[in-house]
Formats: structure tokens, C-alpha cells, sequence
């Protein structure tokens, strides 16, 4: 999901709220029942910066989700 911040200070927020909108909206539920690990990626711009935050979901042999961020980019 990518996001257009509107101030340098709005990146990390903007950001956060595309991961927030891939988890929402289940963008990722129907890949989580075919793979154990599925990478989703919110990314934020702001003129000619970005921020990218991976979310991975990780799906255990007894069908526990587990998530892990990371942050990715410049500011």
C-alpha cells in the first residue's frame, strides 16, 4: 500500500497507516492459506523521500499468525 505524506514530518504516520490499511482490509488473507510467509510493504513518499515499512507474517505448522516489522528507506 503507498501513501503521499503531505509534510516530511507526516512520513513515519503515513506509513504506518498503509501497513495498518493492508491489515484492515485483509489484502494478505488469502495468500496467508497458500504460503508460511507472506511480506507486505507500506510505503509512504513525501516529494522525493520515502519510508517503507515490511511487515512479514509468518504462519506456523499449527496455523498461528505471527507478524514482524521493519523499517526500510530515508527520511
Amino acid at each position: 500500500e503507498v501513501k503521499y505524506a503531505k509534510r516530511l514530518t507526516d512520513l513515519e504516520q503515513e506509513c504506518e497507516k498503509a501497513v495498518m490499511q493492508i491489515d484492515d482490509r485483509m489484502y494478505a488473507k488469502t495468500l496467508e492459506d497458500r504460503y508460511d510467509q507472506v511480506s507486505c510493504f507500506g510505503i509512504a513518499f513525501y516529494k522525493k523521500r520515502c519510508l517503507i515499512q515490511k511487515n512479514d507474517i509468518v504462519i506456523d505448522s499449527k496455523n498461528n499468525r505471527r507478524t514482524y516489522n521493519e523499517s526500510i528507506g530515508n527520511r
